[in-house]
Formats: structure tokens, sequence, C-alpha cells
């Protein structure tokens, strides 16, 4: 719902415009970050571990630059988190929509229950994070923040190595994995940012 501010349906409207341009600012951003860490990627060593590291660094600076705007708020920290995860889903849209490009089978159905949501996982791990972080010393918070991304990079890594050795059963094995943690971290994020109504 909208901001409860003076000036009635016409401050909303302006509310939900100039939210939802920030919002397709932030999902162009996401769609440029997949072209420029493909540009890298050429020049950097063909390694599984390698691809995840760079991508969830460029990810979780997304979110880090999100976190350190003005807003002090746990509801403000929450909404501030939805642009760089907007960011982050259009990047996995992105490269979905390329690979069905290149690749036009049915295998796509597989990368959208066992790629995708690798994307989303570790975007919504990194809005946790950052997200309830309030509390907190600075040196437990630096500490969620390092565990969280070294998590973020193992498990995309993790995921990619299995769908090369398996990629027949890694759609049907690592798919319901990966729903069931995003559905995990989605109730998890809003359990603990947004408010209770």
């Amino acid at each position: 719902e909208g901001p409860a501010r003076p000036g009635g349906r016409y401050a909303v409207d302006r509310w939900v415009m100039r939210t939802a341009g920030e919002l397709a600012l932030w999902a162009a951003a996401g769609v440029g970050l997949f072209f420029a860490l493909r540009l890298a990627e050429q020049a950097l060593p063909d390694s599984l571990l390698l691809a995840a590291l760079v991508e969830e660094a460029a990810k979780a600076a997304l979110f880090v630059a999100a976190a350190v705007s003005q807003r002090h708020s746990r509801r403000e920290r929450a909404e501030e988190l939805l642009r760089p995860f907007f960011a982050v889903a259009a990047f996995g849209v992105t490269e979905n929509i390329l690979y069905y490009l290149r690749y036009p089978t049915s295998a796509i159905y597989g990368r959208l229950v066992c790629s995708y949501p690798i994307h989303l996982n570790t975007a919504l791990l990194f809005a946790l994070v950052l997200g309830a972080g309030g509390g907190r010393s600075a040196a437990r918070r630096a500490l969620a923040c390092a565990a969280a991304f070294a998590g973020a990079v193992a498990y995309h890594a993790l995921f990619n190595r299995l769908s090369v050795l398996v990629p027949r059963l890694a759609p049907y094995a690592l798919g319901p994995v990966n729903l069931v943690l995003f559905a995990a971290l989605l109730w998890r994020q809003r359990t603990l940012c947004l408010p209770r109504s």
C-alpha cells in the first residue's frame, strides 16, 4: 500500500510513479550488470568457482550500496533492499532469455528451477543479513555479511558444479531444494524486515 501522506490520492499516485521508476532503473542496472560481468569474465580463467565468486561479489555490492543509504528504520531498510533484489531478478531473467535464444529447447524449464532461483536465493540472503542488521555491533554485522557472502559463493559454485556433473538429474534433484530455500528465505525476510499487519 502507498504511504500515508498529506495530499490524498495525488500523493499516493506520485509515490507509485516514483517507486516504479526507481525499480525500472534498478532492473536496467541488473541487465547492464549481466553484460558487464560477461564481458569481464572473458578475461578471467574458465572456472565455475571464480564465476560464482565474481557474480556474487557484484550482486553483494548492489545490496551494500542500498544498505548504506541514509534510511535507518527496519521498514525503510527493507524497502531499500527490494531495489537491488529487482536488479538481481533482472540479471537472472536476462541470463535465461539469452540461454533460450541460444538453445531453444525444453532445457529452459530445468534452468528456471535450477539456475534462476540461485540468483534469487543469494539476493534474498544478502537482503536478509543487511536488512536485519540493526541492534548488532559493527563486528557482528561484518561477520554476518562475510558469512553470507561465503555461503552464497559456495552454494552458487556447488550447484553449478552439480549441474555440470549430473545435468539430467539436476533439475529434479536440485530444483526442489532451490525452491524450498527460496520459500524459507522469503518467509524469513518477511518476518524480520517487513512490518507486521
